[in-house]
């Protein structure tokens, strides 16, 4: 008797965590719904003061929300290719705001698309010319000999070509964010690359100044997901890599509906006695005993 209540109290709090589950995914939806109707948000909101323009190069000073200050300023180097609010998002989700708060002296070099009068530019004008500028302007404007440069991405690259380059100073400290330093390992971009499929040396000589839109293409390869699931017919599901010149599908049909069935059963199994927040690869990584 009291294995049998022991067991339905079980089922119950199974029943009530999948029922929680499924209205968390509902309210997921329902925001991401309101999210697509709603205006894009405002962004680089930080107040901040131009300190130095050259071209398409802005030089920013943040205002300092502390009342002591670190010594040694930080400045962003953020990539060509990237916008400078990726670490200025929103109030409470900013990288900006955040080390603001906590009495850094915060200075970014943001770039804007090249122009066409920029198309002579070389990686040695960044890593000779625009970095070393924007150090010295840090120091006259902090009266401090050290700074230290905090990189993004590919600003992270040039700000290693040029530390190596000056291993004795100003910079006291380099931090690199999601910036690659083994391309043999970034297959993806070796393809993209490979100058038997594409001259990228042809393109530049050709354009001038790479278009935005052609290196966000890169970046931006959309993958496609469709499911119908309607009458008589339980599940037909296509997952497709949509590019320029060719469409890659991986489909899954479902003749009955057994197999969810018995997959929603097995998890549920599974769920059983655990706590935490798990997907199906956790379910399906486990040996099969007991499974449906």
């Amino acid at each position: 008797m009291a294995a049998q209540t022991a067991e339905k109290g079980a089922d119950m709090a199974l029943t009530e965590r999948l029922q929680l589950e499924v209205e968390r995914a509902v309210q997921r939806s329902l925001k991401g719904i309101e999210l697509l109707g709603a205006p894009p948000p405002t962004v680089g909101q930080t107040p901040k003061t131009v300190l130095h323009r050259r071209g398409t190069l802005s030089l920013y000073h943040y205002h300092a929300t502390a009342d002591e200050i670190y010594r040694v300023p930080i400045l962003f180097v953020m990539a060509p290719t990237n916008k400078a609010y990726i670490v200025d998002l929103a109030p409470g989700q900013s990288l900006i705001e955040f080390l603001l708060g906590r009495g850094y002296d915060v200075y970014l070099m943001d770039w804007s698309a090249p122009s066409d009068d920029e198309r002579h530019l070389k990686i040695d004008d960044y890593v000779l010319d625009f970095i070393p500028d924007c150090l010295r302007r840090v120091q006259q404007d902090s009266g401090e000999p050290d700074v230290s440069l905090v990189a993004y991405c590919a600003g992270g690259m040039l700000s290693v070509m040029y530390q190596s380059l000056h291993p004795g100073g100003p910079v006291k400290n380099l931090v690199c964010l999601t910036t690659p330093v083994d391309f043999k390992k970034m297959e993806l971009f070796q393809s993209m690359s490979d100058r038997r499929h594409f001259d990228v040396d042809k393109l530049v000589d050709s354009v001038g100044v790479v278009p935005a839109s052609m290196v966000a293409a890169g970046f931006d390869r959309p993958i496609d997901m469709s499911a119908t699931r309607a009458g008589t017919i339980p599940g037909i599901h296509t997952v497709g890599f949509d590019a320029a010149s060719d469409t890659i599908e991986l489909s899954h049909t479902a003749r009955d509906r057994r197999g969810f069935a018995g997959g929603a059963l097995v998890a549920a199994k599974w769920v059983r006695g655990r706590q935490g927040w798990f997907t199906m690869a956790d379910v399906l990584q486990t040996p099969a005993e007991g499974r449906v």
